[in-house]
């Protein structure tokens, strides 16, 4: 999880334990956890990019993430974060986190998922367009042979894989 700038006593550090502990894989390093077959990502830059990871993310929201592993991914409910009971009777004003109301979303939803995904994989990103669907969103799925979960930003040639389609469809919506 980048650079080695955290001590072990640090949040950083806590966390990487107790995913690990959770799922295993996620200790292994560079693309084999997010990517089955990373034949497009840029491997020869790798080692800059680790030393950027996590960017984007926060670590509740890896903390999140952690929680629907542990109750059986997207499958068992699309909830908001878990806090614990009491904050959770705080916040949400209930013991559990209510799920989210994908009946809510009133924009189009375009969404690229790479087959070989292995942290967003394609089973999770079915049930989510099944599920937007149900719900009446306009979304629409593109699926990419031999991307996974890294290849949209540390992708070879990107472009030809989905930038190109991405751009397309924003010119035409």
């Amino acid at each position: 999880m980048g650079s080695a700038t955290c001590s072990e006593t640090s949040a950083e550090a806590q966390f990487k334990a107790a995913l690990c502990a959770i799922s295993p894989p996620f200790c292994l390093p560079g693309l084999e956890i997010m990517d089955a077959n990373p034949v497009y990502d840029n491997l020869a830059r790798l080692p800059y990019f680790q030393e950027h990871t996590p960017s984007g993310s926060s670590l509740k929201q890896f903390y999140h993430y952690t929680q629907w592993i542990r109750q059986a991914g997207f499958a068992a409910r699309f909830a908001k974060y878990d806090y614990g009971l009491l904050q959770n009777r705080k916040i949400y004003g209930q013991d559990i986190p209510p799920e989210y109301n994908l009946a809510n979303i009133k924009t189009k939803v375009r969404a690229w998922s790479g087959l070989d995904d292995q942290l967003g994989d394609p089973v999770d990103a079915k049930k989510l367009e099944d599920k937007l669907k149900a719900f009446k969103v306009d979304s629409k799925f593109n699926w990419l042979h031999n991307c996974g979960h890294m290849t949209f930003m540390w992708g070879k040639d990107s472009g030809k894989h989905f930038i190109d389609a991405l751009i397309a469809e924003v010119k035409a919506n």
